[in-house]
Parts: C-alpha cells; structure tokens; sequence
C-alpha cells in the first residue's frame, strides 16, 4: 500500500479525544479527519497537531474534519476548529466540518459559526467532493 494513502492516527495523551487521519489518494485533494471524544481545553491541541501532520503529506489540499463522534465540543474545540481552518486556508486548501452532532451543530449556530467553518447540511455528509 502506498505509504501516502495509508491511514495514520494521533491519539491525545488525555485518551479524550482519537483523530484518525486518512491522507487523500494520489491525485485527490481531500484528507478526511475523522474526530470522536471531547474536543475541549485539554485535547484541542490533539487536532493541530494531527492536522498539520497531514497538511505536510499533501500540501494545498482540501480537509474534511469529520466530527460526528465528538461528544462534547468546548470554547478551545470551536477555537481549535478556527485555527485550523486559518492553517489550511494559509498553505492554499479548504476545511469542512461534516456529520456534527444535533448539540454540536446547536452550539456552532449559537455561536455564529456553521456558515464560517462551512457545515454542510445533513445531506451533504460525505464531504468536500474532486471539483468543489
């Protein structure tokens, strides 16, 4: 398998939160990170860390941050998510937030983000597709 398409994974040393990166395919444009625990004040580094190890594969590429499985997401999650996007916009990508929760999409429109971090409706779950 080519080393660029397999899966890696980054678990928090609080073991509160698993990121699960899968690299985009040759010739694609879009990692997926798969998000499941609390994404809160200890483990919001957790995603950074994970993201910007993926960026490093494939530069310029498209990240769907899946966060179907989080549980709890906190003032330092939602501030982690916008750093996040801030990095992959910088090195010339796009970040999606897919799959939130009903509370976790409740506490992204309450705070004014889900047009911001781009949370497609249910829908449209899969993610930023080749050509969008």
């Amino acid at each position: 398998m080519d080393d660029q398409r397999a899966p890696t994974t980054f678990v928090s040393a609080s073991d509160h939160l698993h990121v699960q990166v899968v690299a985009a395919a040759p010739g694609e444009r879009c990692h997926r990170l798969l998000v499941a625990g609390d994404l809160d004040t200890p483990t919001a580094v957790s995603l950074l860390i994970a993201g910007a190890d993926t960026l490093r594969l494939a530069p310029q590429a498209d990240v769907a941050v899946d966060i179907a499985e989080v549980r709890l997401l906190g003032s330092q999650g939602i501030r982690c998510l916008l750093m996040f996007r801030q990095y992959v916009e910088r090195h010339g990508g796009r970040m999606l937030v897919v799959g939130p929760t009903q509370i976790v999409r409740q506490v992204l429109e309450i705070t004014g983000l889900l047009d911001l971090l781009e949370v497609p409706a249910e829908a449209e779950r899969d993610g930023i597709r080749p050509g969008d």
